[in-house]
C-alpha cells in the first residue's frame, strides 16, 4: 500500500492520478512478482523448518522414553536377587612378577 501513496518522479494529471510508463509499470509488476515469490519461499521454509522440529520433538520424546524404559530395568535389576562380587574373582592364569621375568631372562 506504500506503493499507492508515492508521488515522487512520477507524472500527475489534472485530476492529481499518476500516469504510468510500460517501462514503470513493468519495474513494478516485476517486483510485485518477486516479492510473491519470496512470500512462497519464506512460507515453504518455514513449513519445512516445522516438520523438522516437530520430528526432532518426535525423536526427542522417543529417547526420553527409551531411557526412561533403562533406567526401569536397571533398578528392576538392582533390586532383584543376584550375585555379589565383593573380592577379586580367581584367575585360572599363572601371574607373573617382575621379578620373575628377570631371573627368567638374566641368564640368556
Amino acid at each position: 500500500m506504500a506503493l499507492l501513496n508515492v508521488t515522487d518522479g512520477f507524472a500527475t494529471n489534472d485530476e492529481g492520478n499518476i500516469t504510468l510508463t510500460q517501462e514503470q509499470m513493468k519495474s513494478i509488476d516485476d517486483r510485485l512478482k518477486a516479492l510473491e515469490e519470496e512470500k512462497k519461499t519464506n512460507a515453504k521454509a518455514v513449513s519445512d523448518a516445522g516438520e523438522a522440529l516437530t520430528k526432532i520433538k518426535n525423536q526427542l520424546a522417543q529417547a526420553q522414553k527409551e531411557s526412561k524404559e533403562k533406567d526401569e530395568q536397571i533398578a528392576v535389576l538392582k533390586g532383584s536377587a543376584g550375585d555379589t562380587t565383593t573380592g577379586k574373582p580367581a584367575n585360572s592364569e599363572p601371574t607373573f612378577t617382575a621379578q620373575d621375568v628377570f631371573n627368567l631372562v638374566k641368564d640368556v
